[in-house]
């Protein structure tokens, strides 16, 4: 694993996209249920950790400052703000210092750009009213449009409620409590830093969360490798009431960032009242939720070896309760990756789940036809799951 991650990536789409940029990265607890070999596995690793001390976790200790006890023990979900800024610190062994700067409007507005020590852009990702859009070095520093449509919010993690979410499945534990910033935020740790695949910690690799008690936002980010030091990431000012304006999510592009007709280009199709019984798989708005607005990303991908490129669609259904999102995903998804959870659903189906810190999500199958539901509050998500249903009037 190399210890220099981007931390800016595009969008991200879950789906078979090999020749795509990667991007868009993702509690209220549920029934999730570990299979007894897994289970068995998770606690032999979570005893080896709980008695481990290394130079490396002396050091992270170090740089978090001092921890306090936690009086509850849990993982601070925090309230689902509708907009926030922040402004972090980057550290990494042998790098100059580099600055990230996000703002969020959610659910689907977000600006997430990172410069060097001199102020200029290293990498950068916006949606906004008129789409996703990439910040390009090649061959000019540039803003590219990744595609048009609506997104979730580039840059709007979920810690909190990942975080807990992982507790409960024996991937994070409380270590305390600390101030920054003139805010009480909880220390977690956890196997892996923010936008990876949520693993257990083992007594060297491993990461130290602050999360935000208020807000359920990372504050501060310490990244072990190997006992060493990967990245620490440390918030320099944070804001749960940001000044907005029409202005916050827009960008002077000089193109797209994949030309349409190429391999790897997405072109996004918005779908109407008509078009939306003719899918084969939906479902009711959950209560609180809206259904908002559905496309069909339809995306060109050439096979190594092969003379025509292909085509490959997912369908993105939106439905809102505020400045929450719950999408609805269906067509070339990718498979579930081999840590997901297996859970049970009021109705007896059975869905994979993945935890992630940015939005989790959940799995299932409708007539043999693969459907991922996405979304950081996993109740909301369990609820929604059996709401999906084949629709008649789709063939």
């Amino acid at each position: 694993m190399s210890s220099r991650p981007r931390r800016t990536p595009p969008p991200r789409r879950r789906g078979r996209r090999p020749t795509r940029p990667e991007g868009w990265q993702w509690l209220l607890v549920g029934p999730g249920l570990l299979t007894v070999g897994v289970a068995a596995a998770l606690l032999v690793a979570w005893l080896v950790d709980s008695h481990a001390q290394t130079a490396g976790e002396a050091a992270a200790a170090a740089a978090q400052g001092p921890l306090h006890p936690a009086s509850s023990g849990q993982v601070p979900v925090g309230t689902s703000v509708s907009a926030y800024s922040v402004t972090y610190r980057i550290t990494e062994p042998d790098a100059p210092v580099q600055t990230e700067r996000k703002l969020l409007e959610r659910p689907f507005y977000g600006s997430d750009i990172t410069y060097n020590n001199k102020g200029q852009i290293t990498s950068g990702a916006v949606t906004g009213p008129t789409g996703a859009y990439l910040f390009l070095t090649s061959p000019k520093p540039h803003w590219g449009l990744l595609e048009t449509g609506t997104y979730r919010a580039t840059g709007d993690d979920h810690v909190g409620a990942g975080l807990a979410l992982a507790a409960q499945h024996h991937l994070a534990r409380v270590l305390g409590t600390r101030q920054l910033l003139g805010r009480t935020c909880t220390v977690v740790r956890t196997g892996g830093p923010v936008g990876s695949t949520v693993t257990a910690p083992t007594g060297s690799d491993y990461t130290d969360i602050c999360v935000d008690d208020a807000t359920g936002q990372a504050l501060d980010e310490v990244w072990l490798i190997k006992g060493k030091l990967a990245r620490e990431r440390v918030a320099t000012a944070f804001n749960a009431n940001p000044t907005v304006t029409d202005g916050s999510f827009r960008v002077d592009s000089n193109g797209p960032a994949v030309p349409l007709g190429t391999s790897g280009s997405t072109d996004v199709i918005a779908l109407g009242p008509t078009d939306i019984p003719k899918i084969p798989v939906f479902m009711t708005a959950p209560a609180g939720y809206q259904f908002t607005a559905a496309q069909d990303q339809v995306t060109l991908e050439q096979a190594p070896g092969a003379s025509q490129p292909s085509q490959s669609s997912i369908i993105f259904a939106h439905f809102v309760s505020g400045p929450n999102l719950i999408d609805l995903e269906e067509g070339a998804l990718s498979s579930p990756p081999s840590g997901a959870i297996s859970v049970t659903l009021a109705n007896g189906r059975t869905a994979k789940l993945t935890i992630d810190l940015v939005s989790s999500y959940l799995d299932i199958q409708v007539d043999n036809q693969p459907i991922r539901l996405e979304g950081p509050n996993l109740d909301a998500l369990m609820k929604a799951a059996v709401l999906v249903k084949a629709q008649p009037s789709s063939s």
